[in-house]
């Protein structure tokens, strides 16, 4: 079974891919021990007598539009399709350049701040292509 990155949000290059699902794999293995198989494996089609459904339905509502816009316009955005997920809903990983002044009191980057609700991704991306992670 081959994942995709989260949310299909990014292009990723064959390595990144396979790092990410490297890491999924590692993640199952170290907690071998500690699932149950009967509810969590890394291959739906491998539980026995399983059925796939879609009576979940999940009601779209990122909290940083509705903290800023409120609960309509979160629903809208949710509802934006990819396009606006992608570029509005930034739980997804946010980010910011903490600046500083140099000792002759110019202002450079001095940190890079990230916190994400998929680390793993994220540390994923970075180690294995930087750039891509620049570019996200």
């Amino acid at each position: 079974m081959s994942y995709s990155v989260p949310g299909f949000a990014d292009n990723v290059s064959a390595a990144v891919l396979q790092a990410w699902n490297d890491r999924i794999q590692k993640e199952f293995a170290d907690l071998a021990g500690y699932i149950d198989p009967a509810f969590m494996r890394t291959d739906p089609a491998t539980i026995p007598n399983g059925q796939s459904t879609s009576a979940v339905k999940w009601r779209g509502s990122p909290a940083e539009p509705q903290f800023c816009f409120g609960e309509e316009w979160a629903e809208k955005l949710s509802n934006w399709g990819v396009r606006g997920r992608h570029s509005l809903q930034n739980e997804y990983l946010e980010n910011g350049l903490m600046m500083r002044s140099d000792s002759q009191g110019k202002l450079r980057p001095k940190r890079f701040v990230a916190t994400t609700e998929l680390r793993e991704y994220w540390l994923t991306l970075a180690v294995t292509d930087p750039e891509a992670l620049r570019a996200a």
